[in-house]
């Protein structure tokens, strides 16, 4: 069976987070891995228009200089940038299939690329269209009834369709009449073995330490984590995220926060790890941390339960604030489920690009 010469991602690849980052990293180092020429798509939202093309290359490696590695260096190859619907059906037609996914592309609120991540607007039947692993990101579907109309066809001509969570196959199916397959996100679907070059680059070390990852502090969160760090006896280090818009240019300049090489390192080597985020619980099983969830509403719940209750551990989501217990988790048997699930994730993912 020959395989395929080239298959674009498209995906949140700019987005300002650990986590989108490092999923995009990992679906392109699978695909790389079986042979695939893997292109991480450009496509610029919209909103930013073409000036951002020429601030994203001057500016933004001394004012985001925490994703300025990776985006060098890891998000490659890449493709030109691509500012519209139009340029990305012209950019398609070099390519042989191309991928949806992960993260949150199908969310409405998060934004918007003028139906791009659905192929709305894309007439192109030689082309394989596929989403692996795509995020509604929320229990609730939030588009309207044209929307919906309009997605229900794109959909129809996807030869294959994925999502993250549990919920996301029930929207597809209620909404527009699609069959997805549940699937691991890209991070879990890789081998670990594919952050280790990553690792290799940061000089912070999170060992005999309780880590924190959280997106969104409250007095709760803050007091669920002094008092399980003062359980434990450990000291603790605070991983924060990365807000810029904010800050004065010359902070943005002089300042650089936790790098994306440092947050896997931090994670990898943590004795505990907390935090309420999705991306920070799947790596937190993805190194057999031991750790505890904080369920963040705002963000969307059915991320959190779908991914703990794949590996049996729903008992590590806290929803309300409650005192936590140290006990440890049986890594056996989530690691066994954990291989389980790569097997058909995987068999998916090759069987979609035949």
């Amino acid at each position: 069976m020959s395989k395929m010469r080239k298959i674009g991602i498209l995906t949140l690849q700019y987005a300002l987070n650990y986590g989108g980052q490092l999923q995009c990293y990992a679906l392109k180092e699978v695909l790389r891995q079986r042979g695939y020429d893997a292109v991480i798509i450009d496509r610029i939202p919209d909103a930013h228009g073409k000036k951002y093309v020429l601030k994203r290359a001057f500016a933004h490696p001394l004012t985001q200089k925490e994703f300025a590695g990776m985006r060098c260096h890891e998000l490659r190859p890449m493709s030109k940038p691509v500012c519209s619907s139009e340029g990305l059906a012209r950019l398609l037609r070099n390519y042989d299939a191309c991928i949806v996914g992960s993260d949150q592309v199908w969310r409405k609120a998060v934004f918007s690329v003028n139906g791009d991540y659905f192929f709305q607007h894309l007439e192109m039947p030689s082309l394989k269209k596929i989403a692996y692993a795509a995020s509604i990101g929320v229990s609730e579907w939030e588009y309207d009834s044209g929307e919906t109309e309009a997605i229900s066809k794109a959909l129809s001509s996807f030869k294959a369709v994925s999502v993250r969570e549990q919920d996301g196959v029930n929207l597809l199916r209620d909404h527009c009449g699609i069959h997805a397959q549940w699937v691991l996100d890209p991070t879990i679907l890789a081998d670990s073995a594919i952050y280790t070059p990553l690792i290799k680059k940061s000089k912070m070390d999170g060992s005999g330490k309780l880590v924190t990852y959280i997106l969104d502090w409250t007095e709760e969160k803050k007091q669920i984590v002094q008092d399980f760090q003062h359980k434990i006896g450990k000291s603790r280090i605070d991983i924060n995220p990365v807000v810029r818009q904010h800050q004065s240019l010359l902070n943005r300049v002089l300042h650089t926060g936790v790098t994306t090489y440092d947050w896997v390192k931090l994670i990898s080597t943590a004795d505990f790890v907390i935090t309420d985020s999705f991306h920070g619980t799947a790596f937190s099983i993805i190194f057999n941390k031991q750790f505890y969830t904080i369920g963040n509403p705002e963000r969307g719940m059915a991320r959190f339960i779908s991914i703990l209750s794949l590996f049996g551990l729903q008992d590590r989501l806290i929803i309300q604030p409650i005192s936590l217990n140290y006990e440890d988790i049986d890594y056996s048997s989530v690691n066994k489920k954990i291989s389980h699930e790569r097997e058909k994730s995987m068999r998916f993912l090759i069987n979609s690009l035949v």
